[in-house]
């Protein structure tokens, strides 16, 4: 949770309080689950432009080099199946008087892929945290 004067960070179950003063919010939730999903291994090329060696680099002339870049096979052991954000004011009265903050996100598939995986991104950027006090 973020403020203008401080930031708090809970994470669950090992957190299980967290101290605030009243004031604007923005609440960000995220929800991982066990998962096996695998990123092939893969190999990209960029190419750079240079200054060219000699004469050519006083002219301002460049060459095209390129190089592989290769990357292994990763295994994602857990990945982001929930959550969301929202903005949230607390009054001093209404803190006053609770002693549970509920939050409440909504559930994602469990990615089986690497586009499920960037879908529970781009889902997790237009969903809202329920927020209550108890």
């Amino acid at each position: 949770m973020i403020s203008n004067d401080s930031a708090s960070t809970v994470v669950l179950p090992d957190d299980d309080s967290v101290s605030l003063a009243s004031g604007q919010y923005e609440i960000v939730v995220y929800v991982y689950r066990n998962s096996s999903l695998k990123i092939p291994a893969s190999t990209q090329t960029f190419c750079v432009d240079k200054p060219k060696s000699g004469f050519g680099s006083l002219f301002g002339l460049t060459e095209e080099e390129c190089f592989d870049v290769e990357t292994g096979e990763q295994i994602i052991s857990n990945a982001l199946s929930g959550g969301g954000k929202q903005n949230y004011y607390f009054t001093e009265e209404m803190l006053k008087n609770s002693e549970i903050l509920e939050i409440n996100v909504e559930s994602f598939p469990v990615p089986d892929s690497l586009e499920r995986l960037q879908e529970n991104y781009l889902l997790f950027e237009d969903k809202h945290v329920g927020v209550s006090l108890k």
